[in-house]
């Protein structure tokens, strides 16, 4: 299907019809609904599986105007969506530099790290939701149910980005890899059995 640069009101739509703007992750839950971050349109959009698309979560307002009910919270370019072992909603909301949670259950958004609107990164061993965080797009799970978050804080100085983890306990760990030299940015992060893979840009 096109993906048509374009804002979509919230209405049902056929999904091959959907306009999306910069849209920057699709993943597909247990239960066959396709979640996309739809970041310029600042919403996260759902595509149930006879192909209706409306929207999950936000208001097509960049923004943040505190956590509460998906359709009512602005969100300011969601980007990375996955889910936890619960089946609920973990999103990147990137410009608001936040770690958010959908239930899908009650459809509330939590947050679980980042203070709006403040970029920087966590001490190692500090506590997620009194944390800072920096600009993310990525993060992806080990079997352990650590989540891997790289981070930058976008000085464009040498070692600006780095990689954390999120413990199951709800404390961030610092990741160190071996690279030739200090990490500007890291784009993408992947992790495997044996080895974590991530994209990134060397000073």
């Amino acid at each position: 299907r096109e993906n048509v640069l374009g804002i979509e009101p919230d209405l049902p739509v056929t999904s091959g019809l959907i306009k999306l703007n910069y849209p920057e992750d699709a993943v597909q839950s247990p239960d066959g609904e396709i979640f996309i971050a739809d970041a310029q349109s600042h919403v996260i959009r759902r595509i149930a599986p006879n192909e209706q698309s409306t929207i999950y979560a936000g208001t097509l307002v960049a923004g943040h105007n505190g956590d509460g009910d998906r359709l009512a919270v602005q969100l300011n370019i969601p980007t990375k969506i996955t889910f936890n072992s619960d089946g609920d909603i973990l999103f990147i909301d990137s410009a608001n530099y936040l770690l958010r949670k959908i239930d899908r259950t009650t459809g509330q958004v939590t947050t679980l790290a980042g203070v709006p609107g403040e970029r920087g990164q966590p001490a190692d061993g500090a506590i997620a939701n009194t944390s800072l965080i920096g600009w993310t797009t990525s993060m992806d799970w080990d079997k352990a149910g650590n989540l891997y978050i790289p981070m930058s804080t976008l000085t464009g100085q040498p070692g600006s980005a780095t990689i954390f983890y999120l413990t199951p306990q709800g404390t961030f760990r610092e990741f160190l890899p071996i690279v030739p030299d200090p990490l500007l940015s890291i784009r993408d992060i992947h992790v495997e059995d044996t080895f974590i893979g991530f994209l990134h840009d060397f000073t």
